[in-house]
């Protein structure tokens, strides 16, 4: 999720699309969003300070003979999240186009009805509609 928000970083347009399920009132998802967004600047806000607590205390380890791994593997965890909460902060301020789409409906239906035999079928359309590879990685995690 991380590389996701840090993508953002690099966005030409300054309006977001966001495809969601047609079934789904768009104020609602608006707001579920809004929220999602505040949440994960919130916790990458809470994360890079406590990283910035432990930095001093990895720093000891210098005199351990040998690399510092401690030191690198915080540095680069809090340069990821530095990035990543820079991303959430440009896609809270960017203008958000939410987009209905038919084949994310059809997944919910399926899903809500329990129609289990429709699954592959409607996945792989998602695949299709927006050049997803493997969604079912992404869904069965």
């Amino acid at each position: 999720m991380e590389q996701a928000f840090e993508r953002a970083l690099r966005l030409k347009d300054r309006c977001l699309p966001i495809v969601y399920a047609g079934s789904t009132d768009e104020g609602r998802v608006r707001l579920k969003f809004s929220l999602f967004l505040q949440k994960q600047r919130t916790t990458h806000i809470l994360v890079l300070a406590g990283e910035a607590v432990l930095v001093p205390i990895s720093g000891l380890a210098a005199f351990i003979p040998g690399p510092n791994i401690a030191f690198y593997a915080l540095a680069l965890l809090m340069i990821t999240q530095w990035l990543a909460l820079r991303g959430i902060n440009r896609t809270i301020k960017a203008e958000h186009d939410f987009i209905p789409d038919p084949h994310l409906a059809a997944w919910e239906e399926a899903v809500h009805g329990g129609e289990v035999e429709r699954y592959q079928e409607v996945l792989t359309s998602i695949e299709n509609a927006h050049n997803i590879k493997d969604i079912r990685k992404i869904l069965y995690k």
